[in-house]
């Protein structure tokens, strides 16, 4: 859980892993794209349809 800025845990591993928290949402935002079933509409609305 993110509980904003002024997190430490997730401030750190933002320094210490830049590349693979991208990668990481990245991979989590497409799988959920793939498993809403939603065919048609933006990325956005794909995810959205997700939950």
């Amino acid at each position: 859980m993110w509980n904003g800025e002024t997190s430490v845990f997730w401030n750190m591993l933002e320094l210490a892993f830049p590349e693979n928290l991208v990668t990481g949402m990245k991979n989590m935002l497409s799988a959920m794209e793939k498993l809403s079933g939603a065919s048609v509409g933006t990325p956005y609305d794909k995810v959205y349809s997700f939950y």
